[in-house]
């Protein structure tokens, strides 16, 4: 099996902007190839077989239900990826078309 050789860090932060309240939302998984959404902020890791997925939805600058919206369109892409790329079970499928 080829080994690959790139390297990366992932970090996430999201600030409300001088607003009350956050409305952005965000997904990072930094090894599509394995069964779990996440990441270890800022620890070195290599680039899995299926890469890694960040996803960034912005709340609109406050608009009405922004952070409604901001939620909606991560869990809509990330439930894409869940049924498309891992299948059912977890596991990355093979051909997938995403």
């Amino acid at each position: 099996m080829k080994t690959n050789n790139i390297l990366f860090r992932m970090a996430a932060r999201c600030e409300a902007a001088g607003r009350p309240n956050n409305e952005d939302n965000y997904q990072l998984d930094d090894n599509l190839s394995d069964n779990s959404w996440g990441f270890t902020a800022d620890a070195e890791v290599s680039l899995g077989e299926k890469g890694a997925l960040l996803v960034v939805c912005d709340g609109m600058g406050g608009a009405r239900s922004g952070n409604i919206a901001s939620k909606m369109a991560v869990d809509v892409f990330t439930g894409e990826i869940q049924r498309n790329i891992r299948g059912e079970n977890g596991a990355l499928q093979a051909g997938s078309g995403i």
